[in-house]
């Protein structure tokens, strides 16, 4: 779904790490977990449903990323009207958008806005101390109101609309609390994430579970697991990214040390090969770059890596410690061909800078794998077709050619209303649907050919189809690079689709 394609692929499910920290820090608390991975395991929301009632577990949470929401408010709202377990929602989709859930929903709900650890912890505990009066219905406003009146009369107990990054949707609709958030200031006072939950074996050396495929293009197909170093962006500017809204958290970072002892316990106990690290920005500062890879070059663990980069915050001495430590590519955020637009979505880097880097990389061994936008704010046709000569000049590895995807709580959501025309604020579709045309496109149609054009342009060059032959030394490359090309010939095969109206 997330790609907009006819047939399901296996491929693109990644552990979550939200719901690792999530469970760690409730165990540490005394409590217990389950977990329901349900894209990854491919179950709907029938089984959702079975999986709740048969575990009847005393709290149940959701995670609603964007690209889901839709169908995680839907399952909700499908639970029997008697149905009286407190449900708890988190996630990005939650955070800036509870809202809209709170319309969206039928029952009464908890919010927990931002990094969910210290909110969860204290839900958990409150639900384990206030216990309903015999035959009270928590999903009633009048018994739920009594729970929090109760709550409010015992020690060191605040009633729920006090707890921080908590909110409370009550039968009415009605959103009690204030949407503030709790974020820990020092990662590394957090437990390691709870890998325990995606492995298969207790014991001896365990791969993570059937479901668990990186992105061809993003790992070399040995068993690979994702980590995070940091929360928050430095910047905040990019003006169509969450970070740079107005519920983006502080920027925090692990210590090198914590984040190499996490590698060592993944690949030592769990046998995984590759890292995938999920920051926004992995190369923010080359300081922390450079301890983090003397120290794990020194722990010899065999382990490669890939990672997100931005353009001015690499140089060359830098990259050459990551190939060292293990780094074999890098994703980049490049975005448009043009200055002006890199300009106005706040990239903070220039066209020169980008070739800079991409040479740089070319030369040591480091893998180039870029996305661009199409569709923003400002654009053209010509300029859009800038963008894609821009890609076939740096001739990288990879490309990614997405639609612009103004999302609601993003800065570029109001730019779009007023620089064009706004056809959805949902995630429909996928990345490569359009949800907004520009002033200079006559109608979406055109930027899905733009779309589909760039993809056929880039990967079926004569000469990069020789380079990737080249690259292919085993079967694990041939496999990956079949994959890829499925995954490519999904995406250029896709319907075009008319335009949604109605939503402004």
């Amino acid at each position: 779904e997330g790609l907009g394609l006819k047939t399901s692929s296996s491929v693109g499910h990644l552990p979550s790490l939200g719901l690792a920290s999530l469970s760690a820090a409730l165990k540490q608390s005394g409590h217990e977990t389950l977990i329901l991975d349900a894209p990854a395991s491919g179950q709907g929301s029938a089984e959702i449903r079975n999986f709740i009632f048969t575990t009847s577990p005393d709290l149940i949470g959701f995670s609603l990323q964007i690209a889901d929401a839709e169908a995680g408010l839907a399952l909700i709202n499908s639970l029997p009207p008697d149905f009286s377990r407190p449900l708890i929602l988190g996630g990005p989709f939650t955070t800036h958008s509870f809202s809209e859930a709170a319309r969206a929903l039928k029952r009464p709900v908890y919010f927990i806005l931002g990094e969910g650890e210290k909110p969860i912890i204290n839900l958990a505990n409150f639900f384990l101390t206030i216990q309903p009066p015999a035959g009270a219905d928590p999903s009633s406003e009048a018994d739920s109101l009594q729970m929090m009146k109760a709550s409010a009369s015992l020690p060191n107990q605040p009633p729920i609309p006090s707890i921080p990054g908590v909110l409370y949707r009550d039968h009415h609709g009605r959103i009690h609390g204030s949407p503030q958030t709790d974020s820990v200031p020092d990662l590394d006072s957090l437990p390691f994430p709870d890998y325990s939950i995606f492995f298969q074996s207790e014991t001896g050396p365990r791969s993570p579970a059937p479901g668990y495929h990186p992105f061809p293009s993003y790992s070399r197909g040995g068993p690979a697991f994702p980590l995070i170093t940091s929360r928050g962006c430095p910047y905040r500017k990019c003006t169509f990214c969450f970070e740079g809204s107005p519920f983006s958290s502080p920027y925090r970072r692990h210590s090198p040390e914590r984040v190499v002892a996490e590698m060592e316990e993944l690949s030592r106990r769990h046998g995984i090969r590759e890292i995938l690290f999920v920051d926004d920005i992995f190369t923010v500062n080359p300081e922390w770059v450079e301890n983090f890879c003397r120290l794990l070059w020194g722990k010899k663990l065999d382990l490669s890596w890939v990672c997100y980069g931005k353009a001015d915050l690499l140089n060359a001495d830098m990259l050459k410690w990551m190939k060292t430590a293990g780094c074999y590519q890098i994703k980049f955020g490049f975005e448009s061909g043009d200055q002006n637009l890199l300009d106005s979505i706040g990239k903070g880097f220039s066209l020169g800078q980008v070739r800079e880097v991409t040479r740089w990389c070319q030369d040591i061994g480091i893998e180039v794998n870029p996305s661009f936008i199409l569709g923003l704010p400002g654009e053209t046709r010509e300029t859009g077709e800038k963008t894609i000569q821009f890609a076939l000049e740096l001739n990288p590895d990879f490309a990614e050619f997405f639609a612009c995807q103004p999302l609601p709580g993003t800065v570029i959501y109001e730019q779009a209303h007023r620089t064009g025309r706004l056809i959805s604020s949902k995630f429909t579709g996928g990345v490569h649907e359009p949800k907004f045309i520009p002033s200079g496109y006559p109608d979406a149609d055109s930027i899905r050919r733009m779309i589909k054009s760039a993809y056929r342009r880039f990967y079926l060059r004569p000469s990069y189809l020789a380079k990737s032959l080249r690259k292919i030394r085993s079967l694990g490359d041939m496999k990956r690079y079949l994959a890829g090309f499925q995954l490519f010939t999904g995406i250029i095969t896709r319907n075009l689709k008319p335009e949604i109206r109605g939503h402004r």
